[in-house]
């Protein structure tokens, strides 16, 4: 393991769903909760991609409403 300091970075999260893009050899981040300033609860909508150097954040055209809790995977077939 080695520990990456960099920046721009996801914010601290929780419950978020993640998996391995093996077609871009890169691990894709999206959404999970964070706890605002208050306690509450806010579920995020974000999507990052790591490629083992650096997070660069997605924007994407189309994306799910934001979520926690959830599962991701990747489909090798329709990349």
């Amino acid at each position: 393991w080695k520990e990456h300091q960099v920046d721009p970075a996801p914010i601290g999260r929780e419950e978020h769903g993640m998996t391995f893009d093996a077609a871009r050899d890169s691990v894709l981040l999206f959404g999970g909760v964070r706890s605002d300033e208050l306690a509450r609860r806010v579920d995020l909508g974000d999507t990052w991609t790591w490629n083992g150097e650096a997070w660069i954040e997605q924007r994407p055209a189309s994306s799910p409403a934001p979520r926690s809790g959830h599962a991701m995977a990747f489909d090798p077939v329709r990349g």
